[in-house]
Protein backbone atom coordinates (compact mmCIF):
# COMPACT_ATOMS: atom_id res chain seq x y z
CA UNK A 1 0.00 0.00 0.00
CA UNK A 2 1.54 3.37 -1.00
CA UNK A 3 2.18 5.82 1.82
CA UNK A 4 -0.32 8.61 2.31
CA UNK A 5 0.11 12.37 2.37
CA UNK A 6 -1.06 14.17 5.52
CA UNK A 7 -1.94 17.87 5.66
CA UNK A 8 -2.10 19.28 9.20
CA UNK A 9 -3.14 22.69 10.45
CA UNK A 10 -4.71 24.23 13.54
CA UNK A 11 -6.26 27.43 14.90
CA UNK A 12 -8.40 28.37 11.90
CA UNK A 13 -10.84 30.21 14.21
CA UNK A 14 -13.68 30.39 11.63
CA UNK A 15 -11.53 32.40 9.20
CA UNK A 16 -13.04 31.73 5.79
CA UNK A 17 -9.88 32.67 3.91
CA UNK A 18 -7.88 30.03 5.80
CA UNK A 19 -10.50 27.37 5.13
CA UNK A 20 -10.34 28.26 1.43
CA UNK A 21 -6.55 27.98 1.47
CA UNK A 22 -6.86 24.61 3.19
CA UNK A 23 -8.76 23.25 0.19
CA UNK A 24 -6.20 24.70 -2.22
CA UNK A 25 -3.28 23.18 -0.35
CA UNK A 26 -4.98 19.79 -0.03
CA UNK A 27 -5.39 19.76 -3.79
CA UNK A 28 -1.85 21.00 -4.44
CA UNK A 29 -0.09 18.40 -2.28
CA UNK A 30 -2.53 15.58 -3.13
CA UNK A 31 -3.41 15.03 0.51
CA UNK A 32 -5.23 11.82 1.36
CA UNK A 33 -5.86 12.96 4.94
CA UNK A 34 -6.47 16.40 6.41
CA UNK A 35 -5.98 16.76 10.17
CA UNK A 36 -7.43 19.79 11.98
CA UNK A 37 -5.73 20.20 15.34
CA UNK A 38 -8.24 22.28 17.29
CA UNK A 39 -9.68 25.79 17.52
CA UNK A 40 -11.61 25.22 14.33
CA UNK A 41 -14.10 27.92 15.27
CA UNK A 42 -14.23 31.39 16.81
CA UNK A 43 -16.87 33.48 18.55
CA UNK A 44 -19.76 32.61 20.84
CA UNK A 45 -21.68 29.33 20.74
CA UNK A 46 -24.28 30.57 18.27
CA UNK A 47 -21.63 31.91 15.85
CA UNK A 48 -19.61 28.70 16.08
CA UNK A 49 -22.64 26.48 15.46
CA UNK A 50 -23.58 28.57 12.40
CA UNK A 51 -20.05 28.33 11.00
CA UNK A 52 -19.85 24.58 11.68
CA UNK A 53 -23.11 23.83 9.86
CA UNK A 54 -22.33 26.27 7.01
CA UNK A 55 -18.81 27.18 5.80
CA UNK A 56 -17.13 24.29 7.63
CA UNK A 57 -19.37 21.68 6.02
CA UNK A 58 -18.86 23.36 2.64
CA UNK A 59 -15.11 23.02 3.15
CA UNK A 60 -15.46 19.31 3.94
CA UNK A 61 -17.38 18.88 0.69
CA UNK A 62 -14.70 20.72 -1.32
CA UNK A 63 -11.96 18.64 0.32
CA UNK A 64 -13.69 15.48 -0.85
CA UNK A 65 -13.72 16.91 -4.36
CA UNK A 66 -9.91 17.26 -4.26
CA UNK A 67 -9.56 13.56 -3.45
CA UNK A 68 -9.14 13.77 0.33
CA UNK A 69 -10.35 10.45 1.70
CA UNK A 70 -10.72 11.52 5.32
CA UNK A 71 -10.72 14.54 7.63
CA UNK A 72 -9.69 14.07 11.25
CA UNK A 73 -10.82 16.73 13.70
CA UNK A 74 -9.59 17.47 17.18
CA UNK A 75 -11.26 20.05 19.45
CA UNK A 76 -9.37 23.00 20.87
CA UNK A 77 -9.98 25.02 24.01
CA UNK A 78 -11.69 27.81 22.02
CA UNK A 79 -14.16 25.35 20.49
CA UNK A 80 -17.57 24.85 22.05
CA UNK A 81 -18.45 21.17 22.34
CA UNK A 82 -22.04 21.87 21.27
CA UNK A 83 -20.85 23.58 18.06
CA UNK A 84 -18.72 20.59 17.13
CA UNK A 85 -21.78 18.39 17.46
CA UNK A 86 -23.18 20.10 14.34
CA UNK A 87 -20.59 18.06 12.42
CA UNK A 88 -21.43 14.75 14.10
CA UNK A 89 -24.08 13.54 11.59
CA UNK A 90 -21.46 13.65 8.84
CA UNK A 91 -19.18 11.22 10.66
CA UNK A 92 -21.44 8.39 9.49
CA UNK A 93 -20.05 8.83 5.97
CA UNK A 94 -16.71 7.55 7.26
CA UNK A 95 -14.87 10.61 5.94
CA UNK A 96 -14.99 12.60 9.17
CA UNK A 97 -13.20 11.17 12.19
CA UNK A 98 -13.10 12.34 15.81
CA UNK A 99 -9.44 11.54 16.31
CA UNK A 100 -9.59 12.01 20.09
CA UNK A 101 -12.21 9.27 20.34
CA UNK A 102 -10.53 6.51 18.31
CA UNK A 103 -7.19 6.05 16.53
CA UNK A 104 -7.14 6.07 12.73
CA UNK A 105 -5.15 3.36 10.95
CA UNK A 106 -3.21 4.66 7.96
CA UNK A 107 -1.66 1.39 6.84
CA UNK A 108 1.90 0.17 7.10
CA UNK A 109 1.63 0.05 10.89
CA UNK A 110 1.17 3.83 11.13
CA UNK A 111 -1.71 5.24 13.15
CA UNK A 112 -3.07 8.68 14.02
CA UNK A 113 -3.89 9.23 17.68
CA UNK A 114 -5.29 12.39 19.23
CA UNK A 115 -5.86 14.17 22.54
CA UNK A 116 -7.82 17.41 22.88
CA UNK A 117 -7.50 18.93 26.38
CA UNK A 118 -5.16 21.78 27.32
CA UNK A 119 -4.07 22.86 30.82
CA UNK A 120 -6.32 25.32 32.62
CA UNK A 121 -6.18 28.88 31.28
CA UNK A 122 -7.75 32.19 32.35
CA UNK A 123 -10.17 31.87 29.40
CA UNK A 124 -13.80 31.17 30.28
CA UNK A 125 -14.67 28.20 28.03
CA UNK A 126 -13.84 24.97 29.87
CA UNK A 127 -15.18 22.27 27.52
CA UNK A 128 -11.63 21.21 26.63
CA UNK A 129 -9.57 22.46 29.55
CA UNK A 130 -8.42 20.34 32.45
CA UNK A 131 -5.84 20.23 35.23
CA UNK A 132 -2.45 19.26 33.77
CA UNK A 133 -1.38 17.13 36.72
CA UNK A 134 -2.07 17.14 40.43
CA UNK A 135 -0.23 20.03 42.08
CA UNK A 136 -1.43 20.57 45.69
CA UNK A 137 1.21 23.28 46.13
CA UNK A 138 -0.41 25.34 43.35
CA UNK A 139 -4.08 25.03 44.29
CA UNK A 140 -4.25 28.63 45.48
CA UNK A 141 -3.32 29.77 41.96
CA UNK A 142 -5.34 27.23 39.99
CA UNK A 143 -8.58 27.79 41.90
CA UNK A 144 -8.91 31.16 40.21
CA UNK A 145 -9.01 29.65 36.71
CA UNK A 146 -10.80 26.34 37.36
CA UNK A 147 -14.33 27.77 36.89
CA UNK A 148 -15.94 28.92 33.68
CA UNK A 149 -18.62 27.81 31.23
CA UNK A 150 -19.23 24.73 29.12
CA UNK A 151 -21.67 23.41 26.55
CA UNK A 152 -21.43 19.63 26.77
CA UNK A 153 -25.20 19.26 27.17
CA UNK A 154 -26.11 21.56 24.31
CA UNK A 155 -26.37 24.85 26.16
CA UNK A 156 -24.11 27.17 28.11
CA UNK A 157 -23.76 26.27 31.80
CA UNK A 158 -21.30 26.73 34.63
CA UNK A 159 -18.31 24.40 34.88
CA UNK A 160 -15.71 23.94 37.59
CA UNK A 161 -12.82 21.64 36.81
CA UNK A 162 -11.60 19.29 39.52
CA UNK A 163 -8.28 20.14 41.15
CA UNK A 164 -8.03 17.14 43.47
CA UNK A 165 -6.37 14.85 40.94
CA UNK A 166 -9.56 12.92 40.15
CA UNK A 167 -9.27 14.24 36.59
CA UNK A 168 -6.17 15.49 34.81
CA UNK A 169 -4.35 15.47 31.49
CA UNK A 170 -1.69 13.22 33.04
CA UNK A 171 -4.35 10.68 33.99
CA UNK A 172 -5.92 10.73 30.52
CA UNK A 173 -2.58 10.31 28.76
CA UNK A 174 -1.70 7.31 30.90
CA UNK A 175 -4.65 5.50 29.32
CA UNK A 176 -3.29 6.26 25.83
CA UNK A 177 0.16 4.77 26.43
CA UNK A 178 -0.76 1.28 25.07
CA UNK A 179 -2.04 2.84 21.82
CA UNK A 180 1.25 4.54 20.90
CA UNK A 181 3.59 2.69 18.55
CA UNK A 182 7.14 4.02 19.04
CA UNK A 183 8.45 5.71 15.89
CA UNK A 184 5.23 4.83 14.03
CA UNK A 185 2.39 6.75 15.71
CA UNK A 186 1.52 10.28 14.58
CA UNK A 187 0.23 11.93 17.75
CA UNK A 188 -2.00 15.01 17.64
CA UNK A 189 -2.64 17.29 20.62
CA UNK A 190 -4.02 20.81 20.50
CA UNK A 191 -1.67 21.79 23.32
CA UNK A 192 2.10 21.71 22.69
CA UNK A 193 4.54 20.14 25.16
CA UNK A 194 5.92 22.36 27.91
CA UNK A 195 9.28 24.16 27.79
CA UNK A 196 9.86 24.25 24.05
CA UNK A 197 9.92 27.06 21.53
CA UNK A 198 6.52 25.78 20.40
CA UNK A 199 4.62 26.76 23.55
CA UNK A 200 6.00 30.28 24.07
CA UNK A 201 3.28 32.91 24.45
CA UNK A 202 3.99 36.44 25.65
CA UNK A 203 7.37 35.40 26.99
CA UNK A 204 6.26 32.39 29.06
CA UNK A 205 5.68 28.69 28.50
CA UNK A 206 2.03 27.63 28.33
CA UNK A 207 2.25 24.00 27.25
CA UNK A 208 1.61 20.77 29.12
CA UNK A 209 4.19 19.15 31.36
CA UNK A 210 2.15 15.93 31.39
CA UNK A 211 2.20 15.84 27.59
CA UNK A 212 5.96 16.36 27.46
CA UNK A 213 6.49 13.44 29.85
CA UNK A 214 4.11 11.32 27.76
CA UNK A 215 6.02 12.03 24.53
CA UNK A 216 9.38 11.31 26.13
CA UNK A 217 8.04 8.02 27.46
CA UNK A 218 6.12 6.72 24.42
CA UNK A 219 8.30 8.10 21.58
CA UNK A 220 5.82 8.58 18.71
CA UNK A 221 7.40 9.50 15.38
CA UNK A 222 5.78 12.91 15.24
CA UNK A 223 3.56 15.00 17.49
CA UNK A 224 1.42 17.74 15.95
CA UNK A 225 0.18 20.78 17.90
CA UNK A 226 -1.46 24.19 17.77
CA UNK A 227 -2.94 26.50 20.42
CA UNK A 228 0.12 28.79 20.62
CA UNK A 229 0.23 30.21 17.13
CA UNK A 230 2.05 33.60 17.01
CA UNK A 231 5.51 33.25 15.44
CA UNK A 232 7.02 36.48 16.72
CA UNK A 233 8.69 34.99 19.80
CA UNK A 234 10.04 31.77 18.30
CA UNK A 235 12.12 32.89 15.33
CA UNK A 236 10.14 30.89 12.76
CA UNK A 237 10.70 27.64 14.65
CA UNK A 238 7.97 25.15 13.79
CA UNK A 239 9.58 21.85 14.80
CA UNK A 240 11.66 20.79 17.79
CA UNK A 241 12.84 17.52 19.28
CA UNK A 242 11.26 16.34 22.51
CA UNK A 243 13.30 13.30 23.37
CA UNK A 244 13.10 11.05 20.30
CA UNK A 245 9.88 12.64 19.01
CA UNK A 246 9.77 15.58 16.62
CA UNK A 247 7.13 18.02 17.93
CA UNK A 248 5.55 20.33 15.34
CA UNK A 249 3.49 23.49 15.74
CA UNK A 250 3.00 25.23 12.37
CA UNK A 251 1.54 28.37 13.97
CA UNK A 252 -1.04 30.44 12.13
CA UNK A 253 -0.98 33.72 10.25
CA UNK A 254 -2.43 35.82 7.46
CA UNK A 255 -1.62 32.94 5.09
CA UNK A 256 -2.39 29.34 5.98
CA UNK A 257 0.29 27.93 8.26
CA UNK A 258 0.20 24.17 7.87
CA UNK A 259 2.54 21.24 7.37
CA UNK A 260 2.33 18.29 5.01
CA UNK A 261 4.32 15.07 5.00
CA UNK A 262 4.41 11.43 4.00
CA UNK A 263 2.81 9.28 6.73
CA UNK A 264 5.54 6.62 6.62
CA UNK A 265 8.47 9.05 6.29
CA UNK A 266 7.38 12.16 8.21
CA UNK A 267 10.84 13.36 9.24
CA UNK A 268 12.26 13.21 5.72
CA UNK A 269 9.25 14.79 4.01
CA UNK A 270 8.00 17.46 6.43
CA UNK A 271 7.21 20.77 4.67
CA UNK A 272 5.69 23.98 6.06
CA UNK A 273 3.37 25.84 3.70
CA UNK A 274 5.05 29.19 4.43
CA UNK A 275 8.54 28.32 5.70
CA UNK A 276 9.31 25.41 3.40
CA UNK A 277 11.02 22.05 4.20
CA UNK A 278 12.15 21.19 7.70
CA UNK A 279 15.90 20.78 7.82
CA UNK A 280 16.30 17.36 9.35
CA UNK A 281 18.72 17.22 12.27
CA UNK A 282 19.15 14.49 14.88
CA UNK A 283 17.65 15.03 18.32
CA UNK A 284 19.87 17.05 20.63
CA UNK A 285 20.49 16.34 24.28
CA UNK A 286 19.02 19.67 25.31
CA UNK A 287 16.34 21.28 23.12
CA UNK A 288 14.21 23.22 25.56
CA UNK A 289 14.76 26.81 26.67
CA UNK A 290 14.81 27.21 30.48
CA UNK A 291 11.45 27.39 32.23
CA UNK A 292 10.67 30.75 33.86
CA UNK A 293 10.67 31.03 37.64
CA UNK A 294 6.96 31.90 37.54
CA UNK A 295 5.96 28.40 36.31
CA UNK A 296 2.68 27.53 38.09
CA UNK A 297 1.16 24.58 36.22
Amino acid sequence: MPSQRILFTSDLHSRRELYSELVRWADEVHAQWVVLGGDLFGGDLRAQAAFASGPCLETLHHLRETGVQGVCILPGNDDWSAALEALRPHASEGRLRWIAEAPVELGGGVNLLGYAYVPLTPLSVKDFEKLDHYRPDKLHVLEGIASGVGSANGGVHGVTRALDGSESIAKDLEALVPLVRPARTLFVSHCPPRNTHLDLAFGRHTGSQALRAFLERTRPALSLHGNVHPFETRADTFAEWVGETLAVNPGQGSRLHAVHFDAERPLETLVHTVLGPWRATPPARETAPPAPASDVR
